[in-house]
């Protein structure tokens, strides 16, 4: 099983720019350990939106999940009703 390293916004850029200096995902992937796809979808997201400052991180809000104002009314009315 391998660990997930947190990186940097600043490393992950770094990352980016030696692509844009002509490195190829390949190599920079094998001096990072940062898979090849992992790479990709960085440059993706950055190219998407320049001033999106978690490259690679989960999309805004994606994290922070909210359940429905009336379904949790309804799971406290049968919490209630037991």
């Amino acid at each position: 099983m391998t660990s997930r390293v947190q990186r940097t916004v600043e490393t992950k850029l770094a990352l980016l720019r030696q692509h844009d200096d002509g490195a190829p995902w390949t190599r920079i992937s094998a001096e990072s350990g940062v898979p090849v796809r992992t790479l990709a979808r960085w440059s993706t997201q950055f190219r998407a939106d320049p001033t999106f400052s978690r490259v690679g991180g989960s999309p805004p809000g994606r994290r922070t999940r909210r359940i429905a104002p009336e379904l949790v009314e309804a799971i406290e009315a049968l919490a209630r009703s037991h």
